[in-house]
């Protein structure tokens, strides 16, 4: 086969019949040409490579449904992932051909760069806009996110605090997913709970609050900063949301994120950290009894000098934010005396 010459915007008509084409040699270099073009230095504009009356997104969707080639799957998924990179607009006119449905069944792909993709693309998507999040958040997308993610819950793969040592550790065991997955989901799930008005999870929302809290408790930065900041747009109205926060010791990890000793100490962390900490507080008197409790473990747990550091912080946060009476008169006269 002749090789095809580097694409350019005026060849994208002539770009379709190798698409088309029956052999797979042809098919992945056309998806590679493609690709390349979108990531190159002069692209084209999105809404001439996503023109209707040029079929090359139906055909791409089409072949990430049946291509049974690694190279050519994933060809096929960078050049969708920069496709849903652009405007809202341009984003909904894939959507409009069904791509999430598509992107949905390929979170149960064998293949964990398959996966990756996806769930990029998946939180592409959802980021786009506040219509396409919602489209994306009522297809189900956060339960199979969740399903994914399922592996790295187990017990024996998260982090505790460890009260003879002050500080925490890692159980035995390795997460099953990739580093690089568990970044993607971690941030596809923060991509569903973001903006207002915030969206409707229904049975999934205590599910989600306990995938989330597993995720926070990562040694990993980008994880825990997705987590925190998903946790920050959340609604926490239920016992049972508040009822996971204790249970897996949320509370005291998200302090813990605001002082000086914290193994993730970027400046991001620490804000989104507090922004969940400002939500959880903010959702009544239950959120502000688990807000306490939190800090005299902490107070309690964590050596003299940065537990009051860390609490002196979050008291600075709690003034800002305004939250009520019982919180501030606590922290500020009962627990904390600097």
């Amino acid at each position: 086969m002749e090789a095809l010459r580097p694409l350019q915007a005026d060849d994208l008509p002539t770009q379709l019949t190798h698409f088309t084409a029956d052999d797979l040699p042809t098919q992945l270099e056309a998806a590679h040409e493609l690709r390349t073009m979108l990531d190159g230095p002069h692209p084209p504009a999105l809404s001439d490579v996503l023109h209707a009356d040029l079929d090359i997104a139906p055909r791409l969707l089409q072949l990430s449904q049946q291509a049974d080639n690694h190279d050519l799957h994933v060809e096929l998924l960078l050049a969708l992932k920069l496709l849903t990179s652009g405007a809202a607009e341009q984003t909904r006119s894939l959507v409009d051909l069904g791509a999430v449905d598509i992107f949905e069944r390929l979170l149960a792909s064998p293949d964990a760069g398959v996966r990756e993709l996806a769930v990029t693309i998946l939180g592409n998507i959802a980021g786009a806009s506040v219509e396409l999040r919602y489209n994306v958040v009522g297809s189900g997308v956060a339960n199979d996110v969740m399903k994914m993610l399922a592996p790295v819950q187990k017990t024996d793969a998260i982090k505790y605090y460890d009260e003879a040592a002050k500080e925490w550790k890692f159980r035995g065991g390795t997460p099953e997913q990739p580093t690089a997955l568990v970044r993607k989901s971690a941030q596809c799930l923060r991509q569903l709970c973001h903006g207002q008005p915030a969206p409707d999870f229904g049975a999934a929302h205590e599910q989600l609050v306990h995938t989330l809290a597993t995720l926070v408790m990562s040694s990993d930065d980008e994880v825990v900063l997705h987590a925190c900041a998903a946790m920050s747009q959340l609604q926490y109205a239920v016992p049972g949301h508040l009822a996971v926060l204790v249970k897996d010791g949320v509370c005291v990890r998200l302090l813990e994120l605001l002082g000086h000793s914290s193994s993730v100490c970027s400046e991001e962390v620490r804000s989104h950290a507090a922004l969940a900490l400002e939500r959880i507080a903010g959702s009544g008197s239950q959120g502000q009894e688990v807000i306490i409790q939190s800090c005299e473990k902490v107070l309690k747990e964590g050596d003299g000098k940065d537990g009051k550091a860390t609490l002196k912080r979050f008291v600075e946060i709690v003034n800002h934010a305004g939250v009520r009476d019982k919180v501030k008169a606590m922290l500020l006269c009962s627990v904390i005396r600097f």
